[in-house]
């Protein structure tokens, strides 16, 4: 897999702490209201000229 989705994620990935779960706010909005999540902030993130809002999922 290629592209700007599998590119942020992998970058989040590298951001989040052992067992902390970190998504941009579009996935979280297409995923539904059912995940529970707590507002992390926006980072900026290598490859994106623009930074990402991104939320934290909980397990």
């Amino acid at each position: 897999m290629i592209g700007d989705s599998v590119n942020v994620a992998a970058r989040l990935m590298g951001r989040a702490n052992p067992g902390q779960i970190l998504a941009s706010r579009s996935i979280h909005q297409a995923a539904g209201a059912d995940l529970r999540m707590s507002e992390v902030g926006t980072l900026t993130v290598k490859g994106r000229q623009q930074p990402v809002e991104v939320v934290e999922i909980a397990p």
